[in-house]
This record gives C-alpha cells, structure tokens and sequence, in this order.
C-alpha cells in the first residue's frame, strides 16, 4: 500500500469507530496523539531499531484498530503496527485517557514496565485511576458473563 501504507484505511475507520464510541469531543486530543503517533511510525518519521529484548528496543506488535472494537481486523495486517514497548504503551496510554475502558488493555504494560523500569504512568494519581477503571472493567465483564451464562 505504499510507505505509509495503511494510514488511510486505519483512520477512516477509526474516525468512524469514535463516532460510535468516544462520544465526548473532549477525547479528541487523546486520540490525535494516537493518530500522530501511528502515522509517525508508519511514515517511518520514529526512528528505532530492533533487538532481542525490550531494553535493545525490541519490536512489539499493536492493533490499530482495537480488537475489541473489530475483532474482523485482528488478523488483518494492514492493522498491525509493529514499535518499541515505549511506543506501544503510549499508544495503549492515549487510548485510556480517550476512554476508560480502555484501562484493561494498558495494565499489564503498565505492571510489566513499572515493574522493570521500562514505562510509567506519568503521575501516581493516573495509576490510582487506572486501578479504579480496570476493577470498574472486570466488575462490569463478570457480570456481563454472569447473565450471558444464566440466559443460555
């Protein structure tokens, strides 16, 4: 598709899904960030190189499109992204902020690279934050599962 091969097809679709759902206009400055940072990587303007450990800067894969939101794509290439672990977890960042429901998606990254030195929130009262979202997330998920499992 040309060097920056998916950068139409990803946000025309992804201003389509935040329509539908980020409906608070105040998100748009997260996911502005989001789309810079995508199409920074995508028209090879971040510079990085690969290695065998995320200290040498090793590669990680990202869903463009969220596979929650179209999980149809999650196999598609053109909706992968491949960055550094610093770059993936803004992204997943950028998202949380837009959304928070996208809480679940950022905690590992942010357990795993606090834990190692690799990534932090910027602030302690954003980690306290992302600890209320994520068990707000996985309340609502069980019941969810609780009732779908009762209707059947």
């Amino acid at each position: 598709m040309g060097e920056c091969r998916l950068i139409a097809f990803a946000f025309t679709l992804l201003q389509f899904i935040i329509m539908l759902r980020f409906p608070n206009p105040n998100n748009n400055e997260w996911l502005n960030k989001y789309n810079d940072l995508v199409e920074s990587v995508e028209c090879g303007k971040v510079n990085f190189s690969g290695g065998k450990s995320i200290e040498e800067g090793r590669l990680t894969l990202h869903h463009i499109i969220p596979r929650s939101l179209a999980p149809e794509l999650s196999g598609d290439t053109n909706n992968h992204i491949w960055l550094p672990f610093k770059e993936h977890m803004d992204l997943h960042y950028y998202l949380w902020k837009a959304n928070p429901d996208y809480g679940i998606q950022l905690w590992f990254g942010c357990v795993f690279g606090r834990k190692h030195g690799y990534w932090n929130l910027p602030t302690e009262a954003e980690y306290n934050q992302l600890k209320k979202d994520v068990a707000r997330y996985r309340r609502e998920h069980r019941k969810k599962k609780i009732l779908t499992s009762i209707e059947e």
